[in-house]
């Protein structure tokens, strides 16, 4: 399972702790062009999540190792971002 996939998981879990139908919310992922501008021609693949609620409003996230967009999205869900 991919680091994408367990997020997703993750996020689903979010969802329905909240008492939202996370059937009802689409989950868009796209990877993004590499960066490896850290100097050793190493890099982290960076992807793009888009959250779209049955309202129609959307938040944009960005992925990664070492980046939580998980929690980034619990707190918006929290503070009533998709309403």
């Amino acid at each position: 399972m991919s680091l994408y996939d367990q997020e997703l998981e993750q996020a689903r879990q979010v969802l329905a702790r909240s008492g939202e139908d996370p059937e009802a919310f689409g989950f868009a992922m796209d990877y993004l062009p590499p960066d490896d501008t850290d100097g050793g021609g190493m890099f982290t693949q960076e992807y793009e999540v888009v959250v779209t609620a049955p309202s129609g409003r959307s938040q944009r996230y960005v992925g990664a190792i070492g980046r939580d967009w998980v929690a980034v999205f619990a707190r918006h869900l929290g503070e009533g971002a998709f309403r």
